[in-house]
């Protein structure tokens, strides 16, 4: 399961790239459906998560976490090339979490202390789910894919009410429904019939 997860991860981080490689040059300022923000700030986000996968797997404390560059508002990770920046930041975090043992080694996180195969689950879930609040403020196609999503339901259900609500808006009311991807993002605080609504 936790090879999985680490495959999964790479997945839905390549589909978080062809993403990027569709965003026009009229479109970093666009709104997200991640309310605080925009297409550069969401990009901006993924590439930092995936940068710290590096040091946490390492074994990084958090305040140590916090005083790397990676943890400062002022720091360009994206500079003039988002795209290169976006590919570059899952390589390295594919390569460490390829590393002998790193899986079943307890590492530092904001959401608590955790093995690397937990690491792998949350970040899979988040490059998964930001991929959809990307196309959505692209305007491209927002269907994910189904096996990843069946993949990110299922580590995420069980867990979602143990994870610092910080990360998370409040679960929508979305009403009765079969719809995994519907089900997927009303657990990540999302309703993508109303963010369509309001878009």
């Amino acid at each position: 399961m936790a090879t999985d997860f680490v495959t999964r991860y790479e997945q839905a981080s390549r589909y978080f790239c062809d993403l990027v490689a569709q965003i026009g040059a009229d479109q970093w300022s666009a709104p997200t459906p991640c309310s605080e923000w925009d297409v550069r700030a969401l990009v901006d986000h993924v590439v930092r998560g995936n940068l710290a996968v590096v040091p946490v797997l390492d074994g990084i404390d958090l305040a140590e976490l916090g005083r790397l560059d990676i943890a400062r508002p002022d720091f360009d990770v994206l500079g003039h090339d988002p795209l290169t920046a976006v590919r570059r930041s899952v390589d390295v975090a594919v390569e460490a979490f390829a590393r002998p043992g790193v899986l079943d080694t307890v590492v530092h996180h904001p959401a608590g202390d955790m093995r690397g195969r937990r690491l792998a689950g949350l970040c899979f879930n988040d490059n998964l789910v930001h991929g959809w609040d990307l196309a959505q403020a692209i305007g491209v196609d927002a269907a994910l894919d189904p096996v990843l999503v069946e993949a990110a339901h299922a580590y995420l259900a069980p867990v979602a009410g143990s994870l610092p609500r910080r990360y998370f808006a409040t679960a929508p009311e979305v009403g009765p429904t079969t719809d995994r991807q519907i089900q997927l993002l009303a657990l990540l605080g999302r309703d993508p019939r109303a963010w369509k609504r309001s878009a």
